[in-house]
């Protein structure tokens, strides 16, 4: 549950790259451009699932740090090696981690430590993709062995654990789905049994005739 701009990006993260996250452009247009609140977010990203490998990326050590200009890089992944591949640097001891302030991996390396002053390094990580979400992830379900929510049926949830009733459903990015539209169209007049909502959904076309048809 989130009602301002700033308790979004605290929470959840935030990056110019709307396409990739679907959920930025909704703090932007909710917070920023309209006003209006508070949202519900459900994030369906999954980092353990929705994630790619990147090996053997070489960055180069300028003034004792290092930038990685990639977004969703996961801290826990990331192996730090001199470019030929021979030394794993050890975190703490030759190098800190750290994020700045757009969100890229910062390598700080420790005076003293085996890094030395060499002038580039090689990374080994895994990062966040958001292009792995599949319609289904966005749907959701509930788990009887879990006992869990997930995806669009965590409506469900959100009048009895927040309080706040839920009156528009969006799925920004993929509500141009057919799947998803059904989905939202039958929670839309009984969730909870006694709450109905409206719905935005995505049109697609390159005209207002295309649009109306689709």
């Amino acid at each position: 549950l989130i009602r301002s701009f700033e308790e979004a990006k605290q929470k959840l993260g935030y990056s110019e790259d709307y396409e990739s996250f679907n959920l930025c452009e909704v703090m932007d247009a909710s917070f920023k451009l309209i006003g209006v609140g508070p949202v519900v977010f459900v994030n369906v990203l999954d980092p353990g699932q929705h994630k790619t490998s990147v090996n053997n990326e070489e960055v180069e050590v300028v003034n004792l740090e290092a930038t990685v200009k990639q977004e969703g890089i996961l801290l826990d992944t990331v192996e730090v090696k001199s470019v030929d591949g021979e030394t794993t640097y050890e975190k703490d001891a030759d190098y800190f981690l750290s994020f700045n302030e757009k969100g890229y991996l910062m390598i700080s390396v420790l005076e003293g430590g085996a890094i030395g002053s060499a002038t580039s390094l090689s990374l080994n990580f895994d990062k966040i993709d958001p292009s792995k979400v599949t319609v289904e992830d966005i749907i959701g379900g509930y788990d009887t062995s879990s006992e869990s929510y997930k995806g669009i049926e965590t409506v469900e949830t959100i009048f009895p654990k927040l309080n706040v009733v839920p009156s528009i459903l969006i799925a920004p990015g993929y509500s141009h789905e057919p799947e998803v539209v059904a989905v939202l169209a039958s929670k839309q007049d009984g969730i909870n049994g006694s709450f109905k909502t409206e719905n935005i959904v995505d049109l697609l076309g390159e005209t207002r005739q295309e649009a109306k048809e689709y």
